[in-house]
């Protein structure tokens, strides 16, 4: 038996710009390590075509990415792990939420069309953290685990600011 509770967390993914290579040594740590829980913690797809910034080159569409994230994440991860997931909305998992407002507000709440579904994360049997904005956490005993799009100038005000306002 473990002496110690193993929870491994990554974030920043963004496919379909990931690095193959680091996907496979991240399974292969999650295979020594036999975490006992794992989070994604946001920005697993990049939404490249949903972006407000300018593109500077042709990507897989938005369908593709989320076929992607399918085949070379989430599928490989359930067969090297087979415990609890969680799954942390970031701010690139937003961009779909704010292109479906300002493009198409009517089809918003249609079943099928959150990311939620596209990823099929209830196939996979992960939970979905989802805050209803850019910033997305859930506590994990008394540890806040979450994604947030915070940069302030000095070192550790970003944590501090955190720590004031969730405890």
């Amino acid at each position: 038996m473990d002496k110690y509770i193993k929870h491994l967390i990554f974030s920043d993914v963004h496919v379909p710009f990931h690095n193959p290579t680091a996907l496979r040594l991240l399974f292969d740590f999650i295979k020594w390590l036999k975490p006992n829980e794992i989070t994604i913690n946001g920005d697993l797809m990049e939404f490249y075509d949903l972006s407000r910034f300018p593109r500077h080159f042709v990507s897989p569409t938005v369908a593709e990415e989320f076929e992607m994230t399918r085949d070379e994440v989430l599928s490989p991860l359930r067969k090297v792990y087979k415990g609890k997931i969680n799954y942390v909305y970031g701010n690139h998992e937003f961009r779909m939420d704010s292109y479906l407002a300002a493009h198409a507000r009517e089809l918003q709440s249609l079943i099928g069309l959150s990311v939620e579904e596209q990823l099929q994360l209830k196939k996979f049997k992960i939970s979905w953290n989802y805050s209803g904005n850019r910033e997305s956490w859930f506590k994990w005993g008394a540890i806040l685990i979450g994604h947030w799009a915070k940069a302030l100038r000095q070192p550790g005000a970003a944590a501090r600011e955190l720590a004031t306002q969730y405890g």
